[in-house]
């Protein structure tokens, strides 16, 4: 397996400022790191770390010796880095306040001795000292001595090398989680994560996976996620499949007052684990039919689970949400509630093929998204999504303005319309799916509002509709250059064949000189040689040409 060697660029730069200040004897410097990296590991390296969907392909060698930059990739060579890079880097010792408060005070109190033995004067040299006396005038400072300057004097070099202090001395492969970090921190990548809640059977799931469609975003669905969680041996799969058991049963018997629905913390449980297998790190990720209540949401979102009150008497406990604090990686972007009326999401249920209705779970669900549906919005804005309402019923209220407006029409003409059955409208929503292209591209707009979506994908920009004025404008520009082309082509068409007429009235003459010697005589001469077939058939030709011209001179002057 070819060995690729590897830098980092921030440890290229280290090194060319480190030559700067070191100024080494060699003139050249290897700068490369200690990562042992084949193509392979390499390769499985960042497709693990952004979490690939599927095995990265082999290729053949014919394929691979096409590939960009082969020779490179396949050098195989095993390189150690620069020598001055080879040197540890030492930390500089961490600096105690106490000693430097210390050791600043005693040299203030060194100089304010100093400075007071300087200003006392001893009375006997006080006398001693006369004015104008030699004895106290200050003698002349000694002239400077000059300096000499030295041109090949070499400057001053450090005894000791400094350390080399490397950013990703381990390679790319064992650094993957920072480079990859840094990659998405200059592109802008950041990550699409948003929540899709709605009642049950609101058509919640269908706008999750369309909008996971539309970003190429790993789609959360609770539904999904606890059935396939259900099938598994692992202690999470097997509690799971305890609760289902006990909520079917619940469910089976006429006297059972419950549970009908999973507990919360399960719930969140799960959903934590089918998070943490999904390839969303890097990219984002659409939940859709979670959280349905706050209390799944703050078991599934928050930092730490809020403890409930005790409960009192005949009232239920209530979570504790002042002073919340949330995973800042899994905060969404946005919270898209999807409304639906409870006919119509029943009659959704009724018509599922893929779980059959069960209706005191509905019911149980439904009244547990009744009670928190104004309460999830506010917990969402705490961790800075917004809130985006879309409405799954547009096809029975357009079928109900429909009839609104014919009542109208009809109040006026004085003629009866027959009353509207709230059954088709329910049978008719409940049945449409068109509402899914609005509510998406709703939730982009919203989304893309806030900030761009790049996402690994280039952005889709939009141009806005030309005014009719813009586009009578833009004709007419554009209609201006062709036209002047198409002149400027008729021009040179035209002193084309001027050129060409005026070529072949000159070589008229020549032509005509042609056709009447030269043609004739190379005539006979070609069919002589076919005939003779010589040796040399173009000294032959030089031959005959020469003879005919000799005979055709003599037949001139014969003429005369």
């Amino acid at each position: 397996m070819a060995r690729v060697r590897l830098v980092h660029v921030r440890d290229v730069a280290r090194l060319t400022r480190h030559l700067l200040e070191v100024s080494p004897e060699m003139d050249y410097h290897l700068a490369v790191d200690r990562g042992d990296v084949t193509q392979k590991s390499l390769i499985q390296a960042v497709a693990k770390q952004f979490q690939l969907p599927y095995e990265p392909a082999s290729v053949t060698v014919a394929e691979a010796v096409l590939a960009e930059m082969a020779d490179i990739l396949t050098m195989n060579l095993r390189m150690e880095p620069s020598p001055i890079m080879e040197v540890p880097w030492q930390p500089p010792p961490e600096e105690d306040p106490e000693a430097e408060r210390k050791e600043r005070e005693a040299k203030e109190a060194e100089a304010a001795r100093e400075a007071s033995k300087s200003s006392l004067l001893i009375p006997e040299a006080k006398k001693k000292l006369r004015p104008g006396s030699a004895a106290s005038s200050t003698p002349p400072p000694p002239p400077p001595e000059e300096l000499e300057v030295k041109e090949d004097e070499p400057g001053p070099q450090l005894d000791v090398t400094p350390g080399f202090r490397w950013w990703s001395e381990a390679g790319i492969v064992e650094n993957i989680a920072q480079v990859a970090t840094e990659f998405l921190r200059w592109r802008q990548l950041v990550p699409v994560k948003l929540c899709v809640a709605g009642p049950p059977s609101s058509g919640s799931l269908q706008l999750c996976h369309q909008l996971a469609e539309k970003y190429r975003l790993p789609a959360v669905v609770l539904e999904e996620v606890v059935q396939d969680f259900a099938g598994r041996d692992s202690p999470l799969g097997l509690q799971l499949k305890e609760q289902l058991d006990l909520v079917a049963a619940n469910a089976a018997n006429p006297k059972s007052q419950g549970p009908f629905t999973l507990p919360g913390p399960l719930l969140a449980q799960v959903m934590a684990a089918a998070m943490a297998e999904k390839p969303g790190l890097h990219r984002g990720w659409v939940i859709g039919g979670f959280p349905m209540t706050t209390e799944e949401a703050v078991n599934f979102f928050a930092d730490m689970p809020v403890p409930a009150e005790p409960p009192k008497k005949g009232k239920e406990a209530e979570l504790v949400l002042d002073d919340l604090k949330f995973k800042e990686h899994m905060a969404p972007d946005l919270l898209v509630v999807v409304q639906s009326a409870e006919e119509v999401c029943q009659a959704r249920a009724n018509a599922s093929e893929s779980k059959p209705y069960v209706e005191k779970e509905f019911v149980a669900t439904m009244d547990q998204w009744k009670k928190d549906k104004d309460a999830l919005p506010e917990l969402f804005g705490k961790m800075g999504a917004e809130p985006v309402t879309v409405s799954a019923d547009l096809a029975a209220e357009a079928e109900r303005q429909k009839h609104e407006a014919d009542v109208k029409a009809a109040e006026e003409e004085e003629r009866e319309v027959p009353p509207l059955d709230e059954s088709d409208l329910v049978v008719l929503a409940s049945s449409s799916w068109s509402w899914l292209e609005g509510a998406t591209a709703k939730v982009s707009s919203a989304l893309e509002g806030r900030r761009p979506v790049f996402n690994f994908l280039a952005p889709t920009v939009e141009s806005p509709e030309p005014s009719k004025v813009e586009s009578v404008v833009e004709e007419v520009v554009n209609e201006a250059p062709n036209e002047e082309k198409l002149r400027a082509e008729q021009r040179v068409e035209h002193v084309k064949k001027e050129e060409l007429a005026r070529l072949e009235k000159h070589s008229e003459p020549l032509r005509l000189y042609l056709m009447k010697f030269v043609v004739p005589a190379l005539t006979g001469a070609l069919v002589e040689v076919c005939h003779e077939q010589p040796e040399d058939p173009v000294g032959y030709l030089a031959e005959y040409l020469a003879l005919y011209a000799e005979v055709s001179k003599e037949r001139r002057a014969e003429s005369r």
